[in-house]
């Protein structure tokens, strides 16, 4: 069983690929920063008609997992200090979406919040937010025991690692109350799939060309399998399926969920890419 480390924000190193509209091949190695993202088990298509594909990474027993951050949560994406890089690598802290703050520690809503609700933070979100709809985006998804400034320094890392790999399509974090504990974590996962359902939905209603790719770590797979049920089971979302879209590729790093909800068939979440 693979171990896990939350401190450690993956990140990717690979020879760029010759295929800009590729995210780069990553290979992980959840114990510490991966060396590589997952490809895909079939290349992306130009052909918005052909289906996306899953790659994940073992499955993890909660016993593996260490524990919480202390670190109190801010409800916010953006970074509380400087995080010294190198002036070469500095890069402007990519937007995200944000839902810290919408529940308590145990996983349910706050006064004031519902369950679809989403705040944007940072950064243009190129296509939201007056900015001409790019050809496709990546999200990238944190894990398990960050809080909102160890999220920040994770979207950093990650950003910097796709774009020395020559991936240079817009980047955009989501950040979410990961930091509560392992067991109410995973119920706050779940809850959020409906709010990151609500985001890709409303992307595609103003970008509805654009492919969205998504990135997870840790936990944060739970947050993106159960947004992709909630585009395909919940009823105020169901011009997603009749307009015929798709997220494009998702690609798991240590990914905090049995092998077997990922699989096509024997009601796997793949079904739903």
């Amino acid at each position: 069983v693979p171990s896990h480390s939350p401190s450690n924000p993956p990140s990717v190193s690979a020879s760029p690929s010759s295929n800009p509209s590729a995210i780069p091949s990553i290979s992980q190695r959840p114990s510490n920063i991966p060396s590589n993202i997952p490809s895909s088990s079939q290349s992306p298509s130009n052909d918005p008609s052909n289906s996306p594909s899953l790659s994940t990474s073992p499955s993890m027993h909660p016993s593996t997992i260490p524990s919480d951050s202390s670190a109190p949560s801010i409800s916010t994406c953006v970074l509380d200090g400087e995080v010294e890089t190198p002036k070469s690598e500095q890069l402007i802290d990519p937007p995200c979406v944000t839902t810290r703050g919408h529940f308590d520690s145990s996983g349910n809503l706050n006064p004031g919040f519902e369950e679809t609700t989403y705040t944007t933070e940072g950064d243009i979100i190129p296509g939201i937010t007056g900015v001409d709809c790019p050809s496709e985006i990546v999200i990238y998804i944190h894990g398990f025991a960050n809080d909102a400034n160890g999220a920040k320094e994770n979207f950093r890392t990650a950003h910097l690692s796709l774009v020395q790999l020559g991936y240079d399509y817009p980047f955009i974090g989501y950040t979410w109350d990961s930091d509560v504990g392992w067991f109410d974590s995973q119920d706050t996962a779940v809850a959020n799939g409906k709010k990151l359902a609500q985001f890709l939905f409303d992307y595609k209603i103003e970008c509805p060309t654009t492919k969205i790719r998504i990135i997870t770590h840790s936990l944060g797979t739970r947050v993106a399998l159960e947004a992709l049920k909630s585009l395909h089971q919940d009823q105020h979302l169901t011009s997603w399926t009749t307009n015929g879209w798709k997220v494009r590729s998702l690609t798991t790093l240590g990914a905090a969920v049995d092998n077997e909800e990922v699989q096509m068939d024997n009601n796997g979440y793949g079904s739903y890419i």
